[in-house]
């Protein structure tokens, strides 16, 4: 029986001439976003994550070294989420080394392998958790590629696993060689992120190289759409195949290709606020999400977000005034201006918060700094709330 939904029939014709199933797999998304059509839920939507999220979030497990995050984190991770099978030594194997001329090099963490495959299809490098993957973890993660000619590079810590296509020798950076990540707090918590989780699993991976063609041919297609003679010729094709009218047909992909075109077929995504955030993004907005809500605030700089967010926390969470008393923290915070007052901050540099005041003379890196660690202060005292950005 056929249970395919009218949009679906379309958009499976438009699959077959645009020969990119990631492409409409996203179009497909938005149109049901938007109430059209419908889809078989993803497998992973209603798996219950939450032994993954207690190691990711509780402080007992921040300094894991790499041995602990593989055994609780990676390695079930590429089981319950990814579907490689561990246990079996024809799918997954650890510690795997290319054998060269008798020598044998380095062991990488993990080789992938897929049926009827004498060579590994992607190779896993793990760090522990909270090892930022930036410079030698992903000139490692690459390398091992290169040395065995396996194109997919799996770079993670458990938290953040990055895909690389390591064989891309236009890109002389190797950073550019980055496909996409995903946030596994984010994914676990929100679902962000999970069309690429489920390109990482067994049996989607071998579809990763479609994803490389997406820019050119979303500019192609989007540039079908808006001529009229391809509109045609499109619409008569489809209707060929289904029961639908070419008229109809033409109708509904003028409509969507207009609103295709205005969202350049780019989704925004939140992104989270980490330890490893990079000061020089450009961002457009900033979310404070909480067990009761959630609150945005637009971005203008890190001098006035910051203000606005401990401002907010403060006025919210009552059990953040003990940190007044703190001497660490007593640079930031006071219960008295003058205690703050230094000849060289400026005097509209401290800001009144509830409770107290707030000097805001300090570095980005340090503006951020703060506020993860009232994040964690609230997390400790069971108030969970985390940070997203919005990039523009």
């Amino acid at each position: 029986m056929n249970d395919k939904t009218d949009v679906e029939i379309i958009l499976n014709s438009l699959s077959q001439v645009a020969n990119n199933k990631e492409l409409s797999s996203r179009i497909v998304n938005d149109l049901i976003s938007r109430g059209i059509g419908s889809k078989k839920e993803n497998k992973m939507q209603n798996k219950n994550f939450n032994k993954y999220q207690k190691i990711l979030t509780d402080k007992y497990y921040e300094n894991i070294n790499e041995s602990q995050t593989i055994d609780w984190l990676i390695a079930p991770m590429l089981r319950d989420l990814f579907e490689w099978d561990r246990e079996d030594p024809e799918e997954v194997k650890p510690q795997w080394r290319k054998l060269t001329d008798g020598e044998k090099e380095n062991p990488v963490d993990f080789a992938l392998f897929i049926p009827n495959q004498s060579k590994p299809i992607a190779l896993v490098e793990a760090k522990r958790l909270n090892e930022k993957l930036v410079g030698k973890p992903v000139s490692q993660a690459i390398s091992y590629c290169i040395s065995a000619n396996v194109r997919w590079a799996i770079l993670t810590n458990g938290l953040e696993w990055k895909v690389y296509d390591a064989l891309d020798l236009t890109k002389d950076d190797l950073t550019d060689r980055l496909l996409f990540q995903v946030n596994m707090l984010d994914f676990i918590e929100n679902r962000s992120g999970i069309n690429n989780v489920d390109l990482i699993s067994k049996s989607k991976i071998e579809s990763l190289e479609e994803i490389i063609l997406n820019e050119k041919l979303e500019s192609t297609i989007k540039t079908f759409f808006n001529l009229e003679s391809n509109l045609n010729i499109f619409s008569e094709f489809i209707a060929h195949q289904t029961k639908f009218k070419t008229e109809s047909i033409k109708e509904f992909l003028k409509n969507y290709s207009l609103n295709l075109t205005k969202k350049q077929l780019v989704v925004s995504n939140w992104k989270r606020i980490t330890q490893e955030f990079d000061q020089n993004t450009k961002i457009d907005k900033i979310k404070i999400k909480s067990k009761t809500g959630e609150s945005e605030f637009e971005f203008k700089n890190w001098a006035t977000s910051f203000e606005l967010i401990v401002a907010h926390l403060f006025e919210r969470y009552d059990q953040l005034k003990v940190l007044y008393s703190q001497d660490t923290l007593k640079s930031y915070l006071s219960t008295n201006k003058e205690s703050l007052q230094k000849e060289y901050i400026l005097e509209n540099s401290i800001k009144p918060i509830k409770g107290g005041y707030l000097n805001t003379h300090s570095s980005t890196p340090t503006k951020i700094k703060f506020i993860l660690l009232l994040k964690d202060y609230l997390h400790n005292h069971n108030e969970q709330i985390e940070y997203y950005y919005l990039e523009s």
